[in-house]
């Protein structure tokens, strides 16, 4: 690669890498890999917003099928809630919603 690191660890591109050639050393082996290049390019970059869960909604279900899920989420460190929105997420998911 043609690319290179400036003095404030940046990456530094090539003026024509077009007709830029570069030989494989061991000093590659400390080089930017593709995915640190493209993190180091966005880092000052906004982070995107994420969505919080706050919509609330109220869900009835059988005793049986409550205490399942609570027995459930329990074995797996986690909350009935949490295991219901996951579901909704992967079936809208399946679903193309």
């Amino acid at each position: 690669s043609a690319f290179g690191l400036d003095v404030t660890g940046r990456l530094k591109r090539p003026k024509n890498s077009s007709t830029t050639t570069h030989t494989a050393t061991d000093a590659d082996a400390d080089a930017y890999t593709a995915t640190d290049a493209y993190l180091d390019v966005y880092e000052d970059a906004p982070a995107p917003k994420k969505e919080n869960k706050s919509k609330r909604m109220f869900l009835l279900a059988k005793p049986s099928v409550y205490e399942k899920l609570d027995k459930y989420a329990k074995a797996h460190n986690d909350s009935v809630n949490n295991l219901v929105h996951t579901l909704m997420e992967e079936f809208i998911e399946k679903k193309g919603l």
